[in-house]
């Protein structure tokens, strides 16, 4: 399965209750423009965009070009730029939103440099020790401490950063009809997002781990998020 697919299917499943947008929705109003930072197949900015005048989706991988040309909305505009260089001369939204960041550090002071300051940051990111993100380590017998370490110390810079308005932990799911769509989809996210190359031993312990996540015929994975809502201190 391409790229493209993959990542279409991994987000399929996941926040079906659109809990994530719900609570950005708190805080969001009809006239706001909103710059969504690493945008990936628009996940949150297709919904929200029912809700406020515009939405950039802002991601620099050109494999998402195509998609956003299909699945056109005439208040949603993708801009295939890096964050470091469009938001240099393009800072002047009313909400912005990371999303599942890969962290980097030199992000930090990127945004508390170019954030408005009556503007509205919002930053989710999930919890490493949620059920879904622990799959990976029950497949490998590998728990990635140093990813780990690395997301606690870049919450915490951010949040000294700028001001927390609201922070709290949510629970969301990712939520499959059935095995067969489970093993699929997870099988695939596990090889586009951590390059795993499956053999039958792995297969079979896949299968063993969706198992017992069984609710009647679907196969349930719970997932911590944490949800922040930052605006920039006044110097």
């Amino acid at each position: 399965m391409n790229y493209l697919k993959a990542f279409i299917e991994d987000c399929k499943y996941y926040d079906i209750a659109q809990i994530e947008v719900k609570n950005i929705l708190k805080y969001l109003k009809k006239d706001y423009s909103i710059l969504d930072i690493g945008a990936g197949i628009g996940r949150l900015s297709f919904p929200l965009s029912k809700y406020t005048k515009e939405i950039i989706a802002l991601d620099n991988n050109p494999k998402l070009i195509a998609y956003f040309k299909k699945h056109k909305r005439k208040n949603i505009n993708f801009i295939c730029m890096n964050i470091k260089d469009y938001i240099k001369t393009n800072n002047n939204f009313n909400m912005y939103i990371l999303a599942w960041p890969v962290i980097d550090f030199k992000l930090i002071n990127l945004i508390e440099k170019h954030l408005p300051k009556d503007s509205i940051f919002i930053l989710i990111t999930c919890h490493n020790d949620s059920d879904y993100e622990t799959i990976i380590n029950k497949l490998t017998n590998k728990y990635f401490r140093k990813e780990s370490n690395n997301k606690k110390r870049f919450l915490e810079k951010f949040t000294k950063k700028l001001i927390v308005i609201e922070k709290q932990d949510i629970n969301t799911e990712y939520i499959y009809p059935d095995e067969k769509t489970a093993f699929r989809v997870l099988k695939n996210a596990i090889n586009l997002w951590f390059n795993i190359k499956f053999n039958k031993k792995l297969e079979n312990k896949l299968k063993e781990i969706i198992n017992k996540h069984k609710q009647n015929k679907k196969i349930i994975f719970g997932e911590k998020i944490y949800f922040y809502v930052l605006k920039k201190k006044l110097k």
